[in-house]
């Protein structure tokens, strides 16, 4: 009889003992995982050296490029340095090999007090809605007081990176930019650069020529970078060197600011009713130091991808708008940004990519569009009230994408 063979990164024997010992009863909980992570909660029938019952693991293979664990936690450790009562406390990184004899790095901390407010989002009435992504961006907004230049920040990263990561700590002692994903950047250009990756256009020059079908070539003598496309649609743009370097020292964001990533905790009112409270902010992968026009933009990206809740997408990018100024470098990144956005969906609509297939049927369904100002980005097109797209809605969405490829 043929054996079942799980393709997903399990937390096997081996690699339990090597991250809490020998002899100890567990009970544990998939959050999620695939091939190369997982990430469990395990409560501990025994208490462990730190005294809790229970924590939060995330794993990753070795074998496979992506953030290490201890410059993702020297992230959360600088957020905590500002917001310590919404962050979790980190209890231990390090490496551990499973059954098969593969290394993966692991990353235990305690658990976040809550529910994610993906959960609960459609729930809660506008006020309590409000109330969150108010205080929510007035968190962000605290955050942003960090520079990666600051003391502070500095010996954080030591202490994190120096034992571990001493190439990437060095990197971050003369950066202006960076975090985990990015790596840290020293100039605007290599800024740009990355900036260009997260859209899927991955060639390093600092002055580009960009098409749809994602071919770049330098131009000959540009006064910036040269952003071209061949759709009719997606008009060409350029960003000037100029407004790149009169951005301000780049200041801390956590750039995925998705309702998955926010947790929130039911409070009885004295009339009986339920209100949700901010009590916690998890996933700092995408987390560093960034001009927060990047971190406003971000969202656009994110909409009918990761994030299902317009109404929560609207809510935050009015409230992030009004703790920006309105300069030519955070305007001009703004437009860019968005630019990029657009022609990262006509590429991949002509790749057949799925997740352009689902944004496109969420746009549609939603009746959003692109607005004027860079800073709003979508708009809902409708009077009246915004309409919630439920977990199996948008799981249909995905099921509609698939059968259109195929019709």
């Amino acid at each position: 009889m043929a054996t079942f063979h799980n393709p997903n990164v399990v937390p096997d024997n081996s690699l339990l003992c090597q991250i809490f010992g020998k002899n100890v009863l567990l009970r544990l909980a998939t959050v999620r995982q695939d091939g190369d992570r997982c990430v469990f909660k395990a409560l501990v029938l025994k208490k462990l050296d730190h005294g809790q019952n229970s924590c939060f693991v995330r794993l990753r293979a070795l074998d496979k490029p992506a953030p290490s664990f201890y410059t993702v936690a020297a992230m959360q450790k600088i957020a905590a340095s500002c917001i310590k009562h919404l962050v979790p406390a980190t209890i231990k990184i390090g490496e551990a090999t499973n059954d098969q004899a593969r290394k993966f790095q692991f990353w235990v901390m305690e658990l976040d007090k809550g529910i994610a407010l993906d959960n609960i989002w459609e729930k809660m009435n506008h006020e309590n809605r409000k109330s969150v992504v108010k205080n929510l961006v007035e968190v962000l907004f605290s955050l942003q007081s960090l520079k990666i230049s600051d003391y502070k920040v500095q010996n954080t990263l030591q202490e994190s990176l120096g034992e571990h990561r001493k190439e990437e700590l060095t990197e971050a002692a003369k950066a202006s930019f960076g975090g985990p994903l990015s790596g840290f950047l020293e100039t605007e250009a290599f800024f740009m650069a990355f900036l260009l990756r997260v859209f899927g256009f991955d060639q390093p020059f600092k002055n580009i020529f960009v098409n749809r079908f994602n071919s770049m070539k330098p131009v000959s003598d540009p006064a910036g970078i040269v952003l071209e496309f061949a759709a009719k649609h997606v008009d060409s743009f350029r960003i000037n060197d100029d407004d790149m370097r009169k951005f301000q020292e780049a200041v801390f964001c956590l750039n995925d600011i998705r309702p998955q990533n926010i947790m929130v905790l039911g409070v009885e009112t004295d009339d009986g009713r339920v209100k949700y409270e901010l009590t916690g902010l998890v996933e700092r992968a995408w987390a560093g130091f960034f001009p927060p026009s990047f971190q406003l933009s971000l969202q656009d990206s994110l909409v009918g991808v990761t994030n299902r809740h317009l109404s929560f997408y609207l809510l935050l990018k009015q409230e992030l708008t009004g703790f920006l100024p309105r300069t030519p470098p955070h305007m001009s990144l703004a437009r860019a940004m968005f630019h990029l956005l657009e022609a990262q969906q006509v590429k991949k609509l002509a790749e057949a990519d799925m997740e352009a297939q689902i944004r496109k049927r969420y746009m549609a369904v939603m009746r959003v569009s692109r607005d004027k100002d860079p800073y709003v980005g979508w708009k809902y097109d409708v009077e009246g009230p915004i309409p919630e797209v439920s977990a199996e809605a948008f799981d249909r969405m995905e099921i509609d994408a698939v059968n259109s490829m195929w019709d």
